[in-house]
């Protein structure tokens, strides 16, 4: 875009653009976080679990290695911040530790 056509563009529009740019980027983050977990087997783990399982056993029934912990805390936090699984035992969607429960709605 040249510097004469951003001057043509008002901000409000500009802002308008970038919300838009943004929902879609998040909407391919979104997916791509749900097709890693599912990937990895974390739905069939919970629901081995009777629907709730805390992220170290998670690891373990889905085969992931114990230093990559943390990535599938990381992981995880996105499908819970969007609903898709919650934390139990008065946790906070920050707080997803190990003594925490996930459970899928």
């Amino acid at each position: 875009m040249t510097l004469k056509l951003l001057a043509e563009v008002s901000p409000q529009d500009l802002l308008v653009a970038l919300a838009e740019v943004q929902g879609h980027l998040l909407g391919y983050v979104k997916s791509m976080a749900l097709k890693c977990a599912v990937d990895l087997g974390i739905p069939e783990v919970m629901h081995r679990w009777g629907g709730s399982a805390t992220l170290t056993v998670i690891a373990a029934d889905a085969a992931v290695h114990p230093a990559k912990l943390a990535d599938l805390r990381r992981l995880m936090e996105l499908p819970t911040a969007t609903g898709m699984f919650t934390v139990t035992d008065g946790q906070t969607k920050n707080d997803l530790d190990d003594d925490s429960s996930t459970s899928h709605d």
